[in-house]
């Protein structure tokens, strides 16, 4: 009667427990799961990139639109797009005239009156306190001012821009200039006009900035302006896949 009471205890564990082609189908089913997240990771990483650049993009946009409505004019860009003596632009010209442009300081505001602010012989005072002389503006980005500024300013940007929605221009695209400062987007790209990004694996610059055309004929909306926004979407095998968000067709 004992060992027929223990053979049924055994039985019930035996009842309870997985066979070995059991635990081989789970094993089975996680390592499918598993390999259908590692499949789907990049294409989720690649839909929240375009989403934030989207984000931003259509931000600008509205303050841009915001500049035009209070100024009657869009905020004007690189003078250099249109200079005769640059025409016609190569891909690499018009690649550096669209990213340098004034958009951070004239969509923020600041001080062409060096009696306002500053120490004397300066010409900007910007939004977040920095001084630029006028060579250090004009041969930055072609301008002799900025046309938001002084008794007329208006701020548009509004809360003004943190400290991570710009940064200093590198001296590739501003030669010395590099105090002054531009509008960056929120995704890295590997910028062509670098010396670093030689190779086609380089690793991706932070020093991504919009850009921004409202003057050239190679403009998408020739009535209006064109904003885009270049970066990295993901790593291949031979380099990088990258991609534009801009507002043309919008």
């Amino acid at each position: 009667m004992a060992n027929m009471n223990l053979r049924q205890q055994r039985n019930r564990v035996f009842d309870k427990a997985f066979t070995l082609i059991e635990l081989l189908a789970v094993i089975a089913i996680i390592g499918i799961i598993t390999g259908m997240i590692v499949q789907l990771a990049p294409a989720v990483n690649q839909r929240k990139k375009r989403e934030r650049v989207d984000v931003e993009k259509n931000n600008l946009m509205a303050l841009i639109d915001n500049y035009k409505a209070k100024f009657g004019h869009y905020p004007p860009d690189n003078p250099n797009l249109t200079l005769p003596a640059n025409l016609p632009l190569t891909p690499q010209a018009y690649d550096k005239y669209t990213q340098v442009n004034t958009l951070l300081y004239e969509l923020a505001g600041g001080s062409n009156n060096t009696s306002l602010s500053g120490p004397p012989g300066q010409l900007f005072i910007a939004f977040n306190g920095s001084n630029f002389n006028q060579s250090e503006i004009s041969g930055a980005f072609g301008v002799q001012g900025i046309l938001n500024a002084d008794q007329e300013m208006q701020v548009i940007y509004k809360p003004l821009p943190a400290p991570s929605a710009y940064q200093n221009y590198p001296s590739w695209l501003v030669g010395q200039f590099t105090k002054v400062q531009g509008l960056t987007v929120p995704v890295d790209m590997v910028q062509i006009n670098d010396p670093k990004n030689a190779s086609s694996l380089s690793t991706p610059t932070s020093a991504n900035f919009w850009h921004y055309d409202a003057s050239s004929t190679n403009r998408h909306n020739p009535n209006g302006y064109d904003l885009w926004a270049e970066f990295v979407l993901a790593k291949t095998k031979t380099g990088w896949a990258y991609w534009t968000n801009g507002n043309w067709g919008q």
